[in-house]
């Protein structure tokens, strides 16, 4: 489900009482799967905080309401998260923003908790197929040239043969006539780390991935790699996308050097020193011994100026946290 690889969490924003309990139901649901989700109201959320925070917000309101708010924040559909609209009393689902970025699809998902309709306008979604964005998302990736993308997404509509030729893509999770074994195409999808003058390519940039640990002091190397596979499985990654691997653990550079894997060790005051807004707020626990977090702070601290948080901090067998960054 593409909701459930809204790694850097989901909020559920609604705008009056009448529209808590369709708030709180997918609130439950969506925790249930175990995708991080916040429950605001809108007269007390800081709208432009959240805006750079989550991967999806699903406002519980009027839809003019909604695109009000969308104005004041939008900037481009290759940064903006998905926003879904949902009637008070849980009837329609609308995508409103990043139809072909993930919202289309979460708002099937969103539909299917509610027992509701998803009101899909757009041609690709609509008929089944799997789009460029799509596509951008499951690599981890950036399209670096995004008018192509409009020309290919039309192609992929109108059932024309798309060649892809993505290293470690999950090809059974693609919708669409693509072909992985050629290049005979008039229209292709292709890694490169520069984009060339072809309209009828997109070309994608793998991003870099940090993966910051946090764990306990009898936590073992076996376990620190056990959970980290854990979670690069959850992304659809490889151990060689990993371009740097992070903790105040010493025990985390036995897996980096098992893997080859650049290692850095940070100091809690280190860490302290990382101004990022969208850092999960700390447990009581972490409160208590004066740190605001670990896992997060180093994936984003090795990452370096300029990269987001890909996947907030999960936990693996009570004994270490794993948080992703993407940069690049």
């Amino acid at each position: 489900m593409i909701i459930e690889g809204a790694w850097r969490g989901v909020a559920v924003v609604y705008a009056n009482p009448m529209g808590l309990s369709t708030a709180e139901r997918i609130e439950n649901e969506l925790r249930s799967k175990e995708v991080p989700t916040i429950l605001l109201q809108y007269a007390d959320t800081d709208l432009e905080r959240l805006w750079e925070c989550v991967d999806c917000i699903v406002f519980v309101m009027a839809v003019s309401g909604a695109v009000r708010t969308v104005c004041r924040f939008a900037k481009g559909k290759e940064v903006d998260p998905p926003v879904l609209v949902v009637d008070d009393s849980g009837k329609y689902v609308v995508p409103v923003l990043g139809a072909h970025w993930g919202a289309n699809s979460a708002a099937r998902e969103v539909a299917e908790i509610l027992g509701a309709t998803a009101v899909i306008t757009t041609a690709a979604e609509e008929f089944g197929y799997s789009s460029v964005e799509d596509i951008a998302k499951l690599a981890v990736a950036k399209i670096l040239n995004l008018r192509a993308a409009v020309k290919v997404n039309g192609a992929i509509v109108r059932g024309e043969r798309v060649c892809v030729d993505v290293p470690g893509l999950p090809r059974e999770a693609l919708r669409g006539n693509f072909d992985f074994s050629g290049d005979q195409c008039e229209y292709r999808i292709r890694v490169s780390d520069e984009e060339s003058d072809d309209p009828n390519t997109v070309y994608l940039k793998f991003l870099n991935v940090s993966l910051g640990v946090g764990a306990k002091e009898e936590t073992t190397a076996d376990v620190v790699e056990e959970g980290l596979t854990h979670v690069l499985a959850r992304l659809g990654l490889s151990w060689s996308r990993v371009t740097k691997l992070s903790s105040i653990r010493r025990v985390v550079s036995e897996v980096a050097e098992k893997f080859g894997v650049p290692f850095m060790l940070f100091t809690t005051e280190q860490l302290e020193s990382v101004d990022w807004t969208c850092l999960t707020p700390p447990s009581r626990k972490l409160r208590e011994i004066g740190v605001r977090g670990v896992a997060e702070a180093c994936a984003l601290m090795a990452a370096g100026p300029g990269s987001r948080l890909l996947m907030r901090k999960i936990p693996y067998r009570g004994q270490m946290t794993v948080a992703a960054a993407a940069y690049g």
